[in-house]
């Protein structure tokens, strides 16, 4: 694996968060190993809702439903008024009908982000990241996501500040564009079955960081 290395531009990123009205103290750590994995970094204050052990049965309604009716418009209308048959759905792969207009590439790179899950504590998910030769990829994670825009980064912040984000670094795209990393998977506490992460890519390129999609990860026992 490749080594773990704190990626510099990450604190950009915190000090957007800071900008943007996050007043988070929490810092990056030099060396993760998924340290969160050992322990439960957020505790669950999601609050439960009693189900009754009862539960009512609607009667069925009576009668028909009113039904709802639009009017036809263009060619529609007049095939329904010939009795023509109308044509069929469209189909993956047929090119979309324009009255007008012309079709624009954007420019930029095609960069992608994936995390084989759910993974087994004591063995490794697979990491693969897609884009164009020569960035380097890191892999950031956290336990609780958030959606913090900064579009001078290319995208949005998908990973919590407040609840801690750490990286790993993993190295440069090869000459494929295609950069798959293994990650290893520490065991879980003992009265744990399974911790769910949030992580997100980010990109080096010409030596500005560039945000990459998210991906969510879940950690299970091996036993399961």
């Amino acid at each position: 694996m490749a080594a773990k290395i704190i990626l510099t531009a990450i604190g950009v990123l915190v000090a957007a968060a800071g900008l943007s009205g996050c007043t988070s103290t929490s810092q990056m750590k030099a060396t993760p190993a998924l340290a969160a994995a050992s322990t439960p970094a957020v505790e669950d204050d999601t609050p439960t809702v009693a189900l009754p052990e009862t539960v009512a049965v609607l009667p069925e309604p009576s009668g028909l439903a009113q039904v709802q009716t639009a009017a036809l418009t263009g060619d529609a209308a007049a095939m329904a008024a010939t009795g023509a048959p109308l044509p069929p759905p469209a189909q993956p792969g047929v090119p979309v009908r324009t009255d007008a207009g012309s079709l624009q590439t954007l420019p930029g790179a095609h960069r992608s982000f994936s995390a084989s899950s759910p993974a087994k504590e004591l063995q490794s998910a697979s990491l693969r990241f897609t884009a164009p030769a020569g960035d380097l990829a890191y892999f950031l994670y956290g336990a609780a996501p958030d959606a913090l825009p900064l579009l001078f980064l290319g995208g949005a912040l998908h990973l919590s500040v407040a609840a801690g984000v750490d990286a790993i670094g993993l190295g440069a795209v090869p000459a494929s564009g295609i950069l798959v990393a293994p990650l290893p998977i520490p065991a879980l506490p003992a009265s744990v079955e399974g911790l769910h992460f949030f992580t997100q890519s980010v990109f080096l390129s010409g030596g500005s960081p560039v945000l990459g999609p998210p991906a969510s990860l879940l950690l299970i026992d091996a036993a399961l």
